[in-house]
């Protein structure tokens, strides 16, 4: 789709791909392949349980095998679509004319025809991930859907980028530390108080204010009080 070239930090870095394809011999041999190069692979042999992982976990790129599911590319890139914009490649028996090629857009979507010659499926899987909207620094921590980029101070849900005042992020990059842990309310009022907040009730009532602030940034679930104990950030 794309003949732009791979640049070197992209072939230097290990990304994070997910393989879906009903056939465990295919599955397997891509996610072998991707691993020996150094990736990260997670597999899903069916399209719904590969769509709760995207909308679960982060991703540089899929690779979707169309016989998963016998429906059209369009429509399984349509599922897709939905919940999130990750860059795909798709791999197809053969590319004729009711394939869908015509819904892939250039730069986030690729297709390759079996059998797959796995040199050429991970430069094309680099490509993508190299278009990707999401640039993360060396210093990141992961918790399900969620990415703190520590380093360049920002934050992703679902890959898409999030606003953050500098105080929420310290806040929540604290808790991110202990991801399923409840952190004590006594640790949070710290990172207010390097802010210059007064160490005293009106302290208090803001650590609130900025809870309640990020609750409504992130999903349903993902940051849990216990009240006069403390906060955690669920997985």
């Amino acid at each position: 789709m794309t003949d732009q070239p791979i640049s070197e930090k992209n072939l230097s870095r290990d990304y994070n791909f997910l393989v879906m394809a009903a056939d465990p011999a295919i599955r397997h041999s891509i996610a072998s392949g991707l691993r020996l190069a150094g990736h990260r692979v997670e597999e899903a042999d069916k399209l719904a349980s590969g769509l709760r992982m995207v909308q679960k976990n982060a991703y540089a790129a899929a690779i979707i095998d169309l016989s998963i599911q016998r429906i059209s590319l369009a429509k399984i890139l349509g599922k897709l679509r939905l919940i999130s914009k990750l860059p795909v490649l798709f791999v197809m028996a053969s590319p004729d004319i009711h394939s869908g090629l015509e819904s892939l857009a250039p730069g986030g979507e690729d297709f390759l025809v079996k059998p797959v010659d796995e040199r050429e499926l991970l430069i094309r899987l680099l490509r993508l991930a190299g278009h990707s909207s999401l640039k993360l620094g060396k210093k990141t921590i992961e918790i399900g859907r969620l990415i703190i980029d520590s380093r360049n101070r920002q934050i992703f849900l679902n890959r898409q980028l999030l606003e953050f005042t500098p105080t929420e992020f310290d806040l929540l990059a604290r808790m991110s530390l202990n991801p399923g842990e409840l952190v004590p309310r006594r640790i949070l009022q710290k990172v207010l108080n390097r802010k210059g907040a007064a160490q005293d009730d009106a302290a208090n009532n803001l650590l609130d204010v900025y809870i309640m602030r990020l609750r409504k940034k992130l999903l349903p679930g993902m940051l849990v009080s216990r009240r006069g104990f403390g906060n955690m950030l669920n997985p």
